[in-house]
């Protein structure tokens, strides 16, 4: 059965690991502004279990989705620098808005895939290094917030989280290595190099339980689930008026561009475009037809994640998006691996991981698996990821047509720009300043389609307007 093959297998283990940091980043990042861990928690587990057991039921791939942290990183700083204007709440109104619109954008327009086609080479390497480059600051913001809430011993601890991402590395490395020179390397051995990311969150854990238990015994409750509507907080009095409906436009309009511009994971970037790169029924050859198989499975994906884009926000999270990890897939062998035996693998884990959850909390019988949601336990996988995809940006061969213009050292200015600026002043500034550096060093072999002027023209106004939101305030 292909569900039960070994390839799938790993690829699920290998995405569910590479993604596992978000149970505990996530709801952390939204706790700052006030959401309840509890059920912040409960929303990033309804939307990776749920959705990606639709996604791959409906898309025949095991692409996966789940609650943005780049967003929940963009409504923490918005609500954190609007002058006590809108909170939290105000935030999770404006996510549901610009969840609609994405649903809407993905179920009666191809502009999300079309997006992808026409952004030239050059920005999209700077999407994806943005992104890299906003985990592997959030890695260090958690490692530095813990240890001043929590007195870590910074000399240990800090060494704790170097050594994670080192093993990350030479995990990778190493199995990089076996799979390219080694078709007959054992099974088990190319398994348990799949399993990197496990072993670095429960050293990690380990090490954090036994040597720093004040820090655990001070974590926030992660191991709980609620439903975020039957929490008193939020039936607390909070205002509307015209500045907050505003700002609540502003908010879920920048959200929704964010979304639908979102490059590194999406399917149009990941599948495979020539018949031969793939089969989808796990055979040698690509079945006739398969272009068609994929555009389907591209149309279905983004209408997938429209519908859980628009859930999430419900539930006290934020809307997702395909995650920049699905570019892992593409290491599995030399035609990766895309089938829908991949989703449900990934997704099967989050699950197991949620009911271990509920049992504990409902059983009386607390289970300590909030050790393993530890934002420091997670914290090498962030920077790693991080750094994986800033360094995919910079060196992977982009297609044929672009390659001439790498040549030129201007091709990769918009890359620098989303890694030097994204981290210090938000995915607010940077994409619109990634795409005007675009247009100040473009090459002449450069190639975009026509959306990207539309996306020019958005990307200037929405950089007029939040900077002056940046000089005039809320």
């Amino acid at each position: 059965m292909k569900f039960i093959s070994e390839k799938p297998m790993w690829a699920g283990f290998a995405l569910f690991f590479s993604m596992y940091y978000v149970l505990g980043a996530n709801p952390d990042i939204l706790r700052e502004i006030g959401v309840p861990v509890s059920a912040a928690l409960l929303g990033t587990f309804l939307a990776i279990i749920v959705g990606n057991f639709s996604g791959a039921f409906f898309t025949k791939t095991g692409l996966m989705i789940a609650p943005a942290i780049g967003i929940s990183i963009f409504v923490k700083n918005f609500v954190l620098n609007s002058d006590h204007v809108i909170d939290w709440r105000h935030a999770m109104v404006a996510c549901v808005i610009a969840g609609l619109a994405v649903a809407v954008t993905s179920f009666f327009t191809d502009w999300r895939d079309q997006i992808v086609k026409d952004l030239p080479e050059s920005v999209k390497k700077g999407a994806k290094a943005g992104i890299g480059a906003l985990l592997v600051k959030e890695g260090f913001d958690i490692f530095k917030k813990a240890e001043e809430s929590f007195h870590l011993e910074p000399r240990g601890a800090g060494m704790a989280v170097a050594i994670g991402v080192v093993f990350l590395v030479l995990f990778f490395l190493i199995r990089r290595s076996i799979e390219n020179n080694s078709r007959s390397a054992l099974s088990a051995l190319q398994f348990i190099m799949h399993l990197e990311f496990v072993f670095v969150v429960v050293l990690m854990s380990s090490y954090l339980w036994l040597f720093q238990p004040d820090y655990i015994s001070a974590l926030p409750e992660t191991s709980q689930v609620s439903i975020l509507w039957l929490e008193p907080i939020v039936r607390t009095s909070w205002h509307i008026n015209f500045n907050v409906c505003m700002l609540i436009l502003l908010f879920a309009a920048t959200v929704w561009f964010i979304v639908i511009s979102d490059i590194p994971g999406t399917p149009s970037e990941v599948l495979p475009e020539k018949l031969e790169d793939v089969a989808t029924d796990g055979t040698e050859t690509a079945p006739k037809g398969y272009q068609s198989a994929r555009d389907k499975a591209v149309k279905l994906g983004y209408r997938n994640d429209g519908v859980f884009a628009s859930l999430a926000p419900l539930f006290g999270t934020t809307p997702t998006i395909y995650y920049a990890e699905n570019q892992i897939l593409k290491s599995f062998g030399q035609t990766g691996e895309y089938s829908s035996a991949v989703g449900y693998w990934a997704a099967s884990l989050f699950a197991l991981v949620f009911i271990v959850l509920v049992i504990g909390q409902f059983s009386g019988h607390q289970i300590p698996i909030d050790r393993y949601l530890s934002p420091v336990a997670v914290t090498p996988i962030l920077i790693f990821i991080g750094l994986y995809i800033i360094s995919v940006s910079f060196f992977d061969i982009p297609s044929a047509a672009a390659a001439p213009s790498t040549r030129n050292p201007e091709y990769y200015f918009p890359t620098a720009v989303s890694v030097i600026l994204t981290s210090r002043i938000g995915l607010e500034y940077t994409l619109p300043l990634s795409i005007l550096s675009f247009w100040l060093v473009r090459s002449a072999g450069e190639k975009y389609g026509p959306s990207f002027i539309w996306i020019s023209i958005g990307s200037g106004v929405s950089l007029i307007i939040f900077g002056a939101l940046f000089v005039f305030g809320s």
